[in-house]
């Protein structure tokens, strides 16, 4: 599929048919392995947590805003949760997406997130974060899933 449409510098993406903040689709999800580093949420800090995590990643307020009010809809019904992000090798299997023209800078994550049934029921690695810094013309891609 091939969609057409400009981006103005708020971030604001123009179709034929209207104005939309964001694209929504699904990508062939394949295999997934569980990544070894990442943060158990419980229902009370859930959304602090997810914003702080997104943060570190290099999304900024809107982006941050949208990944949290996804998350805590997705995961209203279960008391923690193993929350994570991909492998960038992993990530750009899955997101087979082409901009023209090329951005500055590309950010592209795909957050995790595993239900559990205790906060004890997984042994976790704290994750280390290296985000990009963002030049002029930048493309922010993220995505989810959710076991």
């Amino acid at each position: 599929d091939v969609w057409n449409f400009t981006a103005n510098k708020k971030g604001v993406l123009t179709f034929t048919d209207g104005n939309y903040k964001r694209i929504d689709y699904d990508f062939p999800r394949g295999n997934i392995v569980t990544p070894k580093y990442g943060i158990v949420l419980d229902r009370v800090n859930r959304g602090h947590d997810i914003a702080d995590y997104a943060y570190n990643l290099g999304f900024n307020t809107r982006e941050v805003e949208d990944i949290v009010e996804f998350f805590l809809e997705e995961l209203k019904d279960t008391d923690y949760v193993y929350f994570s992000n991909l492998p960038s090798e992993n990530v750009n299997d899955l997101l087979l997406v082409r901009v023209n023209p090329t951005p500055d800078t590309y950010i592209a994550h795909i957050f995790y997130a595993k239900k559990l049934s205790s906060r004890s029921s997984m042994n976790v690695i704290s994750p280390e974060f290296n985000p990009l810094v963002r030049k002029d013309f930048s493309v922010v891609i993220w995505g989810s899933v959710i076991e």
